[in-house]
């Protein structure tokens, strides 16, 4: 199966989540005290990262986001057994280190011989709210 290369790949790190490990309470089904993670997971992928200054009218002043997505072979996440989720932190993207960011939405590209060949992730400054985590 043919695999497109990567433009100017870079390596991420990943802490997923850890679910099972992670307490939660039983009537909100919210987190209690700390998110568990896993084990870091180390891939290289092709990364665009965007840092904007929003307006925002609740607080009355500029808050600074950071969005953007990574693009990584699904050949390199099967050889480590990840598979990006939502709620995963990522504390990695290229030369910045020490970030938190989160995985907000995955979806597959670039298919061959009726398998996905390429995995978009894409992430955001901001922990969803949605998905357990």
């Amino acid at each position: 199966m043919p695999i497109p290369n990567l433009i100017q790949p870079a390596p991420v790190v990943v802490q997923p989540l850890d679910k099972a490990a992670t307490k939660y309470n039983t009537k909100t089904r919210a987190p209690v005290k700390v998110i568990k993670r896993k084990a870091s997971v180390t891939f290289n992928a092709q990364i665009q990262y965007n840092k904007t200054q929003d307006s925002d009218p609740s607080s009355g002043g500029l808050t600074s986001t950071s969005t953007g997505y990574f693009i990584a072979t699904a050949e390199d996440l099967g050889d480590l057994s990840y598979e990006p989720k939502l709620g995963d932190k990522i504390i990695t993207l290229g030369g910045n280190t020490g970030l938190s960011l989160y995985i907000t939405e995955t979806s597959d590209t670039a298919w061959y011989d009726g398998e996905p060949s390429l995995k978009v992730v894409q992430f955001s400054d901001r922990r969803p709210s949605r998905g357990g985590a």
